[in-house]
């Protein structure tokens, strides 16, 4: 962790003055919301050529660039010696740019005035993506911690959540796990696992897949032989889970009758197969999973009191609360998806660049979480594994130009990228412009027979931005008025 000068206490004055447009910037962050706590600046992607420090806590005025006497240098060429600056007073913060060549942009927009940061705000500066963390406990400030270990990637928030894992494990309670769909409850279940009951095994279902609540049951308990006609004797996920962990993941769908009946193994670990008098025992330990509050869920009557109450309570925050992990999970996701496909890891995470990175970031993960993380990844993969090494960086920036249309951040997609040889153009669109242009000539100027006559040449594209870049060139407007006149 990167310390500038004498430690500053939160009580200390803050280095204010009255004509500074940055601390009339800080007094409105100020009054934008309550003091939450020390605040910090995460580093969440650099270039594998930048070695950096990448967490600092912010104290006072903090200033980051190139330069070594910098309050945080950052040996990246695409950085100015002083590139911006953050001032922080009474728990709050406010960035201005320092005048920089490239300048720095605040959740894709480039900074003008001094601005108040909030949490999870997403800075660019040169080739790297900092996130604004509001309060510094929900990261740890310890460099090269342990955030990757048990399958949970990423070294800012997720050795929190590990260490709240661990807590949760030295409960000995069952536990409830919460967060929403897609956010990597079972990976959490999965670390608890491993934390706890390494070796011993590990049964997973979804509450949604059961058809009803005899279906649950059996699936839970297993059914004897004549419990229904034709049924023959097996055991349920219960007993499969013996000496290990059952894992049930959108519980609100199990059906209260058989939530009860979950309850009572809970408390004594006792239950009989379906059709049968007998009772059995199985050291098992519930982890319950909801994508739903779980206030919402009790009141809503889906989900049991009793059983809650029974529980150890986890949260797993979601990704739009835990940025600067986000470049890493994906990144851990790619690996994955790389080896899967016969892929370098290596050479497939050299293909992202700053933007790529940034709007991802940015993302608002509604509904998605981890998994889109991950669907992302395939993706990637799916199209590098089509493509020539050297055409890597322009067809993985075609896949985030897809999956993020939106972003204010690819306003910015066509320019020209400064690097040490050559320029070249991030956008495939622009990079592609001539054979895109002839193939809106041979199909009539039909957005679908293009995006396949392309894509048979080997060009990826989509309908949407082709004819973003259409008319951006002004092709599709002169088009449309010669068949008017």
């Amino acid at each position: 962790m990167v310390e500038m000068g004498p430690r500053r206490r939160d009580t200390d004055p803050p280095e204010f003055s009255e004509t500074d447009p940055m601390s009339t910037a800080v007094e409105l962050a100020r009054a934008a919301g309550e003091w939450r706590g020390t605040p910090a600046l995460a580093l969440a992607w650099r270039p594998g050529d930048v070695p950096a420090a990448d967490r600092m806590r912010l104290r006072g005025r903090v200033r980051v660039g190139r330069a070594p006497d910098a309050g945080w240098p950052i040996a990246d060429r695409r950085l100015s010696s002083a590139h911006f600056e953050v001032l922080v007073g009474g728990g709050k913060a406010a960035i201005r740019d320092l005048d920089s060549r490239n300048g720095t942009f605040v959740n894709g927009v480039r900074l003008g005035s001094p601005r108040p940061l909030l949490d999870q705000d997403v800075i660019r500066a040169g080739r790297c993506v900092f996130v604004y963390v509001a309060d510094a406990s929900t990261i740890t400030l310890e460099v090269g911690a342990a955030g990757g270990s048990h399958g949970l990637a990423g070294p800012f928030h997720s050795p929190v959540l590990l260490e709240q894992v661990a807590e949760a494990v030295r409960t000995g309670r069952h536990l409830l796990l919460e967060g929403e769909t897609g956010v990597g409850k079972e990976l959490v279940a999965r670390a608890v696992h491993r934390i706890g009951h390494a070796g011993r095994p590990f049964v997973a279902h979804n509450c949604a897949a059961f058809a009803s609540s005899e279906d649950a049951e059996t699936a839970l308990f297993g059914v004897v032989r004549g419990a229904f006609t034709g049924v023959e004797p097996r055991a349920g996920l219960i007993e499969r889970a013996h000496g290990g962990v059952l894992y049930l993941d959108e519980l609100p769908n199990l059906p209260l009758r058989v939530q009860r009946s979950l309850l009572r193994f809970a408390e004594d670990g006792e239950y009989a197969r379906i059709g049968d008098a007998a009772r059995r025992r199985a050291d098992v330990r519930l982890l319950l999973g909801t994508n739903r509050p779980v206030a919402e869920a009790v009141a809503g009557g889906v989900l049991a009191h009793d059983l809650v109450a029974r529980t150890h309570r986890l949260f797993v925050p979601p990704l739009c609360r835990r940025r600067a992990d986000v470049p890493a999970i994906f990144l851990a996701a790619l690996t994955v998806e790389a080896l899967r496909a016969g892929l370098d890891p290596e050479s497939c995470a050299r293909a992202l660049n700053a933007d790529a990175v940034e709007a991802m970031t940015l993302s608002d993960f509604e509904g998605h979480n981890v998994r889109f993380l991950q669907d992302l990844a395939a993706a990637v993969c799916v199209r590098l594994a089509m493509t020539p090494v050297e055409d890597w960086p322009r067809m993985a920036a075609g896949v985030f130009l897809e999956r993020f249309f939106a972003s204010p951040v690819l306003a910015r997609y066509a320019r020209v990228e400064e690097t040490d040889g050559p320029p070249a153009r991030v956008s495939p669109y622009e990079a592609n412009r001539e054979a895109i242009l002839r193939a809106y000539g041979e199909c009539g100027g039909s957005l679908s027979a293009m995006e396949i006559a392309l894509r048979e040449q080997g060009i990826v594209v989509h309908r949407r931005w082709l004819a973003e870049f259409l008319d951006r060139w002004g092709v599709r407007r002169r088009r449309a008025r010669r068949r008017t006149s």
